[in-house]
C-alpha cells in the first residue's frame, strides 16, 4: 500500500472520501487546496498515519474530532489556515504527536476547543506554533499552561495582524492583559514572535527565566525599545533576529548590553 499522498488541485471534498480505505498511508499532504472545507470523519480510520499537512488550505473552517483517533500522528500542521477557531478538544489522545502548527488560543469558549492545558500532558511535544486572534477569547490563565509544555524546544507566537498607530486605540482585545498573563516552557531553544502586540520586552522573556533560550526572533509588531538593562550572567542567545518592526528605535550596541551577549 503506498505511504504517501498528495494532492494538489480538486473540484470538490469528493475525493476525500476514498480515504477511508486507505488505513496504511502514512503521510497525506493537501498544503495549499484552497477548495478544502471540512474534513470527512472516515480521516480518523487512518490508524498508520504519521503526518497530516493542511498547511494553507485557506477556506478550512473546521477540524473533524476524529483526528483524535490518529494515536500514531507524529506531525500535524493546520498553519496559514485562518477560519478554524480551534482544534477539537481530545487532542490528548494523540500521544506520538512532536510537531502541532496552527493551534488556536482562545476562539469560542465552546465544548469543541482544545486549551492549552490539554497540551501540557503531550510528553513528545517539541515544536509548537500558536495563532491569536484579534478578537481572542482567552480563558484565565490559559496562556501561563503553556510553561507546562516541559518538553518544548520551539515555539512561535503569531498575533493577528498589528494595527497602524492611528488604529491602535480601537482595538478589539485589551494586549497588554494578554501579555502579562504569559509564561514559557524552561527549556524552550528557539521562540518567533510574529506581529507582538507590546512595545517594549516582557517580563516573561528576562533570560533568567529562559536559560536555553539559543534563538530569539521578532517579526513585525509593535515593539519600539527594549526597555530596561537586564544584567544575567552565563546567558548566550546566539541569534536575535529583528525584522520589520518599523517602530523600533535603538542602536545596537544597546541590544547587545540589553541581552548581555
Amino acid at each position: 500500500m503506498a505511504t504517501m499522498a498528495a494532492a494538489s488541485m480538486t473540484q470538490d471534498n469528493g475525493f476525500l472520501e476514498g480515504l477511508q480505505s486507505s488505513n496504511q498511508l502514512k503521510y497525506l499532504c493537501l498544503r495549499g487546496i484552497s477548495r478544502i472545507t471540512e474534513l470527512p470523519a472516515s480521516i480518523g480510520g487512518l490508524s498508520n498515519l504519521r503526518i497530516l499537512d493542511l498547511h494553507s488550505c485557506h477556506n478550512l473552517e473546521r477540524l473533524t474530532a476524529s483526528i483524535t483517533s490518529l494515536q500514531m500522528l507524529t506531525h500535524l500542521d493546520v498553519s496559514e489556515c485562518y477560519l478554524p477557531e480551534g482544534m477539537p478538544r481530545g487532542v490528548i489522545l494523540l500521544t506520538e504527536l512532536q510537531v502541532l502548527k496552527g493551534f488556536v488560543i482562545g476562539g469560542s469558549t465552546g465544548n469543541y476547543n482544545c486549551r492549552v492545558t490539554e497540551l501540557a500532558r503531550l510528553d513528545k511535544l517539541k515544536k509548537l506554533s500558536v495563532y491569536i486572534g484579534s478578537k481572542v477569547i482567552v480563558i484565565e490563565d490559559e496562556l501561563i499552561e503553556l510553561e507546562n509544555i516541559k518538553g518544548l524546544r520551539v515555539l512561535k507566537i503569531t498575533w493577528a495582524v498589528s494595527l497602524s498607530k492611528k488604529e491602535r486605540v480601537h482595538q478589539t482585545y485589551d494586549s497588554t492583559s494578554l501579555l502579562t498573563s504569559l509564561s514559557l516552557p524552561l527549556n524552550l531553544e528557539k521562540l518567533d514572535l510574529r506581529c507582538f502586540p507590546g512595545e517594549k520586552i516582557p517580563d516573561w522573556l528576562s533570560p533568567s527565566k529562559l536559560l536555553r533560550l539559543k534563538r530569539l526572533y521578532f517579526t513585525g509588531g509593535m515593539l519600539n525599545t527594549f526597555g530596561g538593562k537586564k544584567h544575567v550572567r552565563g546567558v548566550e542567545w546566539i541569534q536575535v533576529r529583528l525584522k520589520f518592526l518599523n517602530d523600533l528605535s535603538v542602536q545596537w550596541i544597546q541590544v547587545l548590553d540589553i541581552l548581555d551577549v
